[in-house]
C-alpha cells in the first residue's frame, strides 16, 4: 500500500521553493495538498493573501 503524504500551506505567490518542496514531498508517496483559505491566512498572518483562494487553487492544480 503506497504511503499518503499530506502537506499544507498558503502557497501565496507560488515560487520555485514551493515547487521544490512539493516535488520532494511527492517522493515519499501519494501527495495530498491542503490549501489554506483566505480567511485562515488572514487569521494566521493578519493580512489577506495577495492571490485569492480561487487563483491559488488554479495555480496549485497546474503544478
Amino acid at each position: 500500500m503506497p504511503r499518503k503524504v499530506f502537506v499544507s500551506g498558503s502557497f501565496d505567490l507560488l515560487h520555485s521553493g514551493h515547487i521544490a518542496f512539493l516535488q520532494q514531498a511527492a517522493q515519499y508517496g501519494d501527495l495530498y495538498v491542503a490549501l489554506g483559505s483566505d480567511a485562515t491566512i488572514y487569521e494566521l498572518k493578519g493580512r489577506m493573501p495577495i492571490n485569492n483562494e480561487a487563483e491559488r487553487l488554479y495555480m496549485m492544480q497546474s503544478v
